[in-house]
């Protein structure tokens, strides 16, 4: 699909992606970033290539995660 490609292009770096943010790009679809942002770590995952220079790097990516992370209320 369009949308695939998209972030295939994002994905690798590719010059055709060059000033689309992935907001400006899941805008444009009616998604969320993150869903933007999981589909091009999964084609990233799936061709062995390391994130582009428009996506954080896994390690960044697992220190947000740990940040954002909610206490859990008992």
């Amino acid at each position: 699909s369009k949308f695939m490609l998209g972030c295939y292009l994002i994905a690798t770096g590719d010059a055709f992606a060059e000033g689309v943010s992935m907001e400006e790009y899941a805008l444009k679809w009616g998604v969320g970033k993150q869903a933007v942002s999981k589909t091009c770590r999964v084609i990233c995952r799936q061709l062995g290539l390391p994130p582009s220079r428009y996506m954080r790097t896994e390690e960044t990516a697992a220190k947000f995660r740990m940040a954002n992370r909610r206490p859990h209320r008992q």
